[in-house]
């Protein structure tokens, strides 16, 4: 079952936590690493993924497109060691922890792999990475993941050719994994991928 007040219809939903596909759209800026998040094929952004890169700390943000200085989420690194290691997911709308996105580093030498937990540290989902090997990255393959709901697969991550990513949750039509916290996991990923 979802944990997201949307998917229950206790709070009025932004259009773009109602979708089961997004896109990643790179827009070039000179101190951010910028994508235009567009949901369910829209035309128009929803929401903008938005990554300081003149920051000491691995800090992402999502604004509304509507309003620019409107964040719907905050992920924010937490290890300082390894910035790129732990992550709070905030919705700031509301000031809620939704989760905790955490890097397996020995698995990840493989193949990366992440694990989503709720506030209370529950096990709540994971992204991994389809391809496995050491040479993954040296060779030109198109970069795809998976995103699991208890071991379950439902959904997918994928470089797109000249559009950037997309993320197709489609065949999690009851949302049991929260959009916020899919897109969140997306975020992460497409700002790694595009930074190494």
């Amino acid at each position: 079952m979802s944990t997201s007040p949307y998917a229950q219809g206790a709070v009025d939903a932004p259009m773009v936590w109602e979708c089961d596909r997004y896109s990643f759209v790179a827009v070039y800026r000179a101190t951010t690493l910028t994508y235009a998040l567009h949901g369910g094929g829209a035309e128009e952004p929803q929401a903008f993924v938005r990554y300081n890169l003149m920051r000491i700390l691995n800090n992402l943000t999502v604004i509304d497109a509507a309003e620019p200085h409107g964040t719907l989420l905050e992920i924010k690194g937490t290890n300082l060691a390894n910035d790129w290691a732990r992550f709070d997911i905030i919705d700031t709308t509301t000031g809620t922890l939704l989760g905790t996105l955490r890097r397996h580093f020995w698995a990840s030498i493989d193949c990366d792999t992440w694990t989503l937990q709720g506030p209370d540290l529950e096990p709540l989902g994971a992204i991994r990475e389809d391809f496995h090997g050491l040479m993954r990255h040296a060779v030109r393959i198109t970069r795809s993941y998976g995103l699991f709901v208890h071991g379950h697969r439902v959904g997918g991550l994928r470089a797109a050719w000249r559009t950037g990513w997309e993320m197709d949750l489609s065949t999690d039509p009851g949302q049991q994994l929260d959009r916020r916290l899919a897109v969140a996991m997306a975020a992460v990923i497409i700002t790694i991928e595009s930074l190494t």
